[in-house]
């Protein structure tokens, strides 16, 4: 597998579907479909993929991997394929729940002026961005934390 070539599909096509939330958040056709069905799916079976394909082209058990920082820096060192999925997962998780706070943002009626920033950061900074969002929630006397769906 070219993993030069990948990524740049990959990249490519978040930058698809980030430009097309962007514009269209409240389209069912982008939010439900394309952004948020379409090309998370897609990042996941990709994302699967990538996991099972290069799993054993690093060393060391789930837990040596895993249990400590070192642990995942080496496998990621040692592997460019599970590196990879490592970044298809960002991919596919912050376009899902950028998706979701576009549809709850419709459903709440906020403003496009306040949902943009919440999908800048989680475009940029993923958890931060559902942060950003929860928190204008509350401030607008909204709960905390509710149904996700």
């Amino acid at each position: 597998m070219n993993l030069a070539l990948a990524f740049k599909l990959a990249f490519g096509l978040s930058v698809i579907g980030w430009i097309a939330l962007f514009l269209r958040p409240r389209s069912r056709m982008v939010n439900y479909v394309f952004s948020g069905m379409m090309l998370p799916v897609a990042f996941a079976v990709l994302y699967t993929f990538l996991c099972i394909y290069y799993w054993h082209s690093a060393s060391g058990s789930f837990l040596e991997r895993f249990g400590s920082l070192d642990g995942t820096l080496r496998m990621f060192n040692q592997s460019k394929g599970l590196l990879f999925a490592g970044y298809v997962h960002y991919l596919a998780f912050d376009l899902f729940i950028g998706s979701w706070i576009a549809r709850r943002a419709t459903a709440d009626k906020m403003s496009y002026a306040v949902l943009f920033p919440c999908l800048f950061l989680t475009l940029v900074f993923g958890p931060a961005g559902l942060l950003l969002y929860r928190v204008i929630v509350r401030a607008r006397g909204g709960p905390m934390l509710d149904d996700l769906f």
